[in-house]
């Protein structure tokens, strides 16, 4: 495979030769192409460099970093040198980079252009030395690759991707790590990190009995993790109670709180038709909760037969007859229709949702949106307007919502 060579060159110390040992690194790499990276001291040093390997000016490129003692300007230099061997064709995987000589300022550039290349290797010439000097006949060349480097990055990116909810990112992130690059710490918070990220997804994925498992993998003894670590145990037992509610296909105030806190965290990513599902949703089942636990109804199956005509007027029994699904015979009621029968049960839910104007006229919009039934994109003020409606609705409903809300969202929002 053919590859390219980026070396810097430098003036030598104590009158030291320092064209040999790079005219002997770039023989034992034998590139296609040369890049001599020098100051304005060492640009004799790289022409004799070129001379001695029979690099003529069709295999070699000088170029001069003008502030050779400024590491922000010399990794912008060797950086754009790195550039420049792409439109030679040379992809990142077939470059070497070698950062023996030159000034302190030149090395580190050169080394961190490397890495940010994802160059295929740092090479490094190093020896027996003798005052400073590498002893002629001694000189060993040590090389690492970036994904070395870049791996630990790697692991710190997926941390912040999941800390800003991007959960599948963050999983292609750590699969992509190649784990025999990483030391034994960062190997360990990788493992607990995918633990946390499968958690956290399956949790905003409501499978809460999923995400049990996969925290409980988690060893919390790496810093960088802390920020994921519930802030209370119970937490736990109310994730479990929740996967037991979504299995028996009932709602409970935990449920309503993670809903909420869910289309929350569609709001906060931008996402605002999402959330204002997710709070429809929230109010329906709002509704379904309060019928059931406070007056013994099914909304999947409403039972006129169960003293219901002597607890509301005709004319809603005659509504709720209507709705009686001809297959299987069973009445079922949507949004509206549930929160009549709480207007009509004396339920403060009921009546609150039908004296609420401004929360019905959003609702109706989300009817309208694209991911409804219409065509028309949810705004950022409508949706943030809901979440007041909503959050003062359920507050009618059940005494511990905000705090139910504190405590099940995710710890680091």
């Amino acid at each position: 495979m053919a590859k390219a060579m980026v070396i810097t060159v430098g003036t030598g110390t104590a009158g030291a030769d320092i064209v040999r040992p790079l005219v002997k690194t770039v023989k034992d790499t034998d590139p296609d192409f040369l890049v001599m990276l020098v100051s304005e001291a060492s640009r004799d040093n790289a022409a004799k460099v070129a001379v001695a390997v029979g690099f003529g000016p069709d295999k070699h490129e000088v170029r001069v970093l003008r502030f050779p003692d400024d590491v922000k300007k010399t990794f912008q230099g060797s950086l754009d040198a790195m550039r420049m061997l792409v439109g030679k064709g040379y992809q990142p995987q077939q470059v070497v980079v070698d950062y023996t000589s030159g000034t302190k300022a030149m090395t580190a550039g050169v080394a961190l252009a490397g890495a940010a290349f994802r160059c295929a290797t740092l090479k490094y010439i190093t020896g027996e030395r003798r005052n400073g000097i590498v002893l002629p006949g001694t000189e060993q060349f040590l090389s690492i690759p970036p994904a070395g480097i870049l791996a630990v990055s790697q692991v710190q990116a997926a941390t912040e991707l999941a800390r800003k909810l991007r959960f599948d990112a963050a999983a292609q992130v750590l699969d992509g790590i190649p784990e025999g690059l990483l030391s034994q710490y960062d190997h360990e918070l990788r493992g607990s990190l995918a633990h946390l990220v499968s958690a956290y997804r399956s949790w905003d994925l409501f499978n809460h009995k999923f995400f049990c498992g996969e925290y409980g993998a988690v060893r919390w003894d790496k810093t960088e993790l802390a920020a994921f670590k519930l802030k209370d145990k119970a937490v736990l037992g109310r994730l479990v109670s929740m996967a037991k509610s979504l299995e028996d296909g009932r709602a409970s105030p935990d449920v309503l709180a993670d809903l909420f806190n869910n289309a929350e965290r569609r709001k906060m990513e931008g996402r605002y038709d999402d959330a204002v599902a997710r709070l429809y949703r929230m109010v329906e089942a709002l509704a379904q909760w309060a019928l059931l636990e406070r007056h013994g109804i099914s909304t999947g199956n409403v039972d006129l037969l169960a003293g219901l005509a002597s607890r509301v007027p005709a004319q809603q029994i005659q509504r709720l007859e209507s709705r009686r699904d001809r297959a299987d015979g069973a009445i079922k009621i949507g949004l509206e229709e549930s929160m009549g029968l709480l207007d009509a049960l004396g339920d403060l839910v009921g009546k609150d949702f039908w004296a609420a104007k401004r929360l019905r006229a959003i609702l109706k919009k989300r009817n309208n949106s694209i991911l409804a039934h219409g065509f028309t994109p949810v705004s950022g003020e409508d949706c943030e307007a809901l979440f007041g409606e909503v959050r003062r609705l359920a507050a009618v409903a059940t005494l511990q919502f905000e705090g139910s809300c504190q405590a099940l969202q995710f710890p680091w929002l």
